[in-house]
């Protein structure tokens, strides 16, 4: 990755995902050539879309462009943390039943939130997905 054009979103506000990022390859040593900011990822994938550039994205997001390939990074420090804002003192029962989706897919453990999540052997070759 070192020498290549890295796209980073969002561009503001800061400190974002961006800055994790950054601060992730800084500890790796990893200096890009470049560092393109946008203000979101649809536009940071369609730039990976027209050989721009690399991004890397959340393993969530790996599904959003079939027109890119998605490689699974393997280090414990490449996690995020998410984070959910309300209104102090809001009462709604959409927000209690948000809080309560949240938990339900958490104690579920998810394919999506294991390390597995995205098949790439040790040679690096793209591997498909199972139908």
């Amino acid at each position: 990755m070192s020498g290549e054009r890295l796209i980073v979103y969002p561009k503001e506000p800061r400190p974002s995902y961006a800055d994790q990022v950054l601060s992730l390859l800084h500890d790796h040593d990893v200096r890009p050539r470049e560092v393109l900011e946008m203000r979101e990822i649809q536009s940071a994938l369609g730039l990976v879309a027209a050989d721009s550039g690399i991004c890397i994205v959340p393993a969530s997001a790996r599904q959003m462009r079939s027109d890119v390939r998605y490689r699974l990074i393997a280090d414990a420090k490449a996690t995020s943390p998410v984070i959910m804002y309300h209104r102090a003192g809001d009462r709604s029962r959409y927000l209690d039943l948000s809080k309560q989706l949240i938990r339900d897919m958490y104690a579920e453990n998810p394919v999506w939130f294991t390390d597995n999540n995205l098949p790439v052997p040790p040679d690096g070759r793209q591997v498909p997905e199972p139908s």
